[in-house]
């Protein structure tokens, strides 16, 4: 058994055994925490007792188990999808929700969401320390044309790596007939140099950085375009800490998932999994 069959299997024996519940997967076992508190919140305690959420350790194996499973709900970050590989895989599987935003963290990095998540004591804190709710939006969004441009880099190169990691598995080429094959050799080492044009690959990046910095609002950015995970760890939790103290992650995590309102993209996502 391969290690997304083994998963699979552990979930149907530990997560829902003999239980006549319905399971929703996410990605990594980051996500519970944040789902349930998010899903408790717009259903009731009672939606835990219709469901259990499961990790799948990544979007691949994730999607591997819905096709075993129709019953089962299943949701993925955008990450670097575009529109047509999110309508592929909707199409391919009718139990899946996209998240709106890039990833799951995304719902952590907006100034506004942030400071309505906060106790009033915490906003009181910084208040006192650098000004009102202006302030704190500035101190966290100081650097997000950076961002901007982390995250496109993001949604340009990582689809390339994927795609290069696949041709360059494609082993015919190292079959014994084609190493006496001159012509054939330099057609595939050509049809990779095609694939791999820097002028091309950066022409794109150019076109994505402008539409982003001139088109897109700066909730568009942070929602969208920027990289949550790493704007969230790398930024956002860094300032709460400087700010409020030097709580762990976790606890950051787990104060702003409590209080964090229930999302208002998540029509799709909530109609799929009502109790």
């Amino acid at each position: 058994m391969s290690g997304w069959t083994d998963r699979l299997q552990e979930i149907r024996e530990k997560e829902i055994a003999n239980k006549n519940i319905r399971v929703l997967l996410v990605e990594g076992t980051d996500d519970k925490a944040a789902y349930l508190n998010l899903l408790t919140k717009q259903f009731g305690n009672n939606w835990s007792t219709k469901w259990a959420i499961a990790h799948a350790n990544g979007k691949g194996p994730l999607l591997k188990m819905l096709r075993e499973e129709s019953s089962w709900v299943g949701i993925v970050d955008h990450d670097e999808w575009n529109s047509i590989d999110i309508q592929h895989a909707r199409d391919t599987h009718s139990n899946l929700c996209v998240l709106p935003r890039y990833c799951m963290e995304s719902y952590l990095i907006d100034p506004s969401e942030i400071w309505n998540a906060l106790t009033t004591e915490n906003r009181q804190t910084i208040t006192n320390q650098i000004g009102g709710y202006n302030a704190f939006e500035k101190l966290l969004i100081l650097d997000l044309k950076q961002w901007v441009r982390h995250g496109v880099l993001w949604s340009e190169i990582q689809p390339l790596r994927s795609g290069l990691k696949s041709l360059l598995y494609q082993k015919e080429i190292l079959e014994f007939e084609h190493a006496q094959d001159d012509v054939y050799i330099q057609n595939k080492l050509q049809e990779w140099h095609q694939y791999l044009d820097p002028q091309t690959i950066f022409a794109r990046l150019e076109a994505k950085w402008r539409f982003a910095d001139t088109q897109l609002s700066q909730q568009e950015q942070l929602h969208k375009v920027v990289h949550g995970k790493w704007f969230w760890k790398r930024h956002v939790l860094q300032v709460l800490q400087r700010l409020l103290g030097q709580e762990d992650e976790e606890e950051y995590r787990k104060h702003l998932w409590s209080r964090l309102n229930v999302p208002t993209d998540w029509s799709d996502i909530l109609s799929k999994l009502a109790p």
